[in-house]
């Protein structure tokens, strides 16, 4: 069974993108930017998982998601299928209040920005899909 994995871009009214850096005690990608995210649980819708994620990662109360990117691997190491959805959003409200066992910083930045940011690689991938 494939585990997934939901993230959320959340765009602001300039047009930009919150990304949020990894924690650098992190086993996955510490240290690098990301978007806010992570694992849906059993039998939880991904847009649901993602609505949590977004709110226990950063406080922001996200709605009206839509589906932007969807993409698959096999980690040889684990042995498991992962299945990661990108959903974009421009409706949230709230104020970002980092969850920081999680990620240290965040940044509103232009998608054509991101090139000058270390980030996860999925990342580079959606680039287009935003632009």
């Amino acid at each position: 069974m494939a585990i997934i994995i939901s993230h959320t871009a959340i765009i602001n009214k300039k047009g930009q993108i919150l990304i949020l850096r990894r924690s650098k005690k992190d086993k996955i990608f510490p240290g690098y930017w990301d978007l806010p995210g992570g694992t849906v649980r059993l039998k939880e819708d991904p847009t649901i998982g993602a609505i949590r994620e977004v709110k226990e990662e950063c406080g922001l109360e996200v709605t009206d998601l839509k589906p932007l990117a969807c993409f698959s691997d096999w980690d040889k190491l684990k042995q498991k299928k992962f299945v990661t959805i990108i959903f974009w959003c421009k409706k949230y409200k709230g104020q970002i209040k980092l969850n920081f066992n999680d990620h240290e910083e965040y940044v509103w930045i232009d998608i054509k920005d991101l090139k000058n940011k270390k980030t996860v690689g999925y990342l580079r991938e959606i680039k287009k899909f935003i632009l």
